[in-house]
């Protein structure tokens, strides 16, 4: 019986601890007559053959929001079985978008670490501590055919921006940069957005998913939008995280590359600052620059099959951040002519070994 217990708190959002199985199982024994300790060892072989094991939270919902899950699985059933397909006959994958925002801290750092047993505290060094606090946005789209549109819209937490940025805002070329005081998109610049940057490149009669973010209202009455017959499709709203391509999938990768660079520049450039305003937009850059690589095709087309718009599975691939920074024991050195600088990373596109300083200029 209590197996069936600890399986439905699971099912109904509970949070389980070792001492939940044990303070249910002694309950459940106590019912039948039936005396044992429930020792460290009975948990453990508990959770082994009912395939249970300690995971991070995700996120916290409230009641209210568990009570409208049905109602939201009737939504997401309808959006995929009828919204869908009618979307997909008027359009090619080639022309089909999601675009999401995503929040980067300036500085990455994990909340785990390895260290000698015993110790009572453990201090980690970052290189400023407003950069593990503060963040930037970065506004991505992706298509169903598995492109990364070419111009990442990346929205920095400043103010305003020195004059002198203005000769090098162009020199970045996967990034379109603005900023706001807080570091995040708000209506004016998902209008800037969808007037300057996305509309211009993309071909007419496309479709777009977005989420039901109200930022989004004054730039659907764009009169630009109808010229292009863009199509832009919202999602039904508490549904983006089984929905929405880019959050079901696609941002974990770029997040996981991101955190993976900041590691290795901390261990092995460590006077370079990841959160200056260049360093950081140069890194940012890279990074897109990477994900927009061919090879990386079937990891976003991975992202629209696991929310449920296409049945066919995408190939095998290597993650970005696997591909670019697992070094080989034949690919120690640069390969960039005469450098015999260690290696940094992977090029996503050309296989080249590149060493640090190379790599930020090694943009395709």
């Amino acid at each position: 019986m209590y197996p069936k217990i600890i399986m439905k708190m699971d099912e109904n959002y509970e949070t389980i601890h070792d001492y939940t199985i044990r303070e249910v199982a002694l309950r459940e024994a106590k019912r039948m007559g039936k005396v044992f300790k429930a020792s460290r060892k009975w948990i453990l072989s508990f959770k082994n053959k009912h395939n249970l094991k300690s995971r991070h939270i995700d996120a916290f919902v409230t009641c209210k929001k568990i009570e409208s899950r049905d109602d939201l699985k009737k939504k997401m059933k309808e959006f995929r079985e009828n919204t869908w397909p009618i979307l997909r006959k008027g359009h090619s994958e080639k022309k089909i978008w999601n675009a999401d925002q995503t929040g980067l801290k300036l500085e990455s750092v994990g909340l785990r670490t390895i260290t000698v047993k015993g110790k009572r505290k453990i201090y980690r060094k970052i290189q400023r501590s407003s950069a593990v606090t503060h963040s930037l946005t970065l506004h991505i789209a992706i298509s169903a055919s598995g492109k990364l549109f070419k111009k990442t819209y990346l929205v920095l937490h400043e103010k305003r921006l020195p004059r002198k940025f203005e000769k090098i805002r162009n020199q970045f070329e996967y990034l379109r940069i603005t900023n706001t005081q807080s570091g995040m998109m708000n209506s004016a610049k998902s209008v800037d957005w969808m007037k300057n940057t996305f509309l211009p490149s993309i071909p007419k009669n496309s479709a777009l998913l977005l989420d039901s973010w109200t930022g989004f209202n004054q730039m659907e009455k764009l009169p630009d939008i109808k010229k292009k017959a863009l199509q832009i499709q919202i999602l039904p709203a508490g549904t983006t995280s089984e929905l929405q391509p880019l959050d079901v999938f696609f941002n974990r990768q770029l997040k996981a590359f991101n955190k993976r660079m900041n590691e290795k520049i901390k261990i092995y450039h460590s006077k370079y600052c990841i959160s200056k305003r260049e360093n950081m937009l140069s890194l940012v850059n890279l990074m897109m620059s990477q994900f927009s690589a061919p090879k990386f095709q079937p990891m976003i087309q991975l992202a629209w099959f696991k929310a449920g718009y296409t049945k066919t599975h995408p190939p095998s691939f290597i993650t970005p951040a696997a591909f670019c920074f697992s070094i080989q024991e034949d690919n120690l050195v640069c390969d960039s002519n005469n450098c015999f600088n260690d290696t940094f990373m992977i090029c996503a596109h050309c296989s080249d070994a590149i060493c640090f300083s190379h790599s930020l200029n090694h943009i395709h």
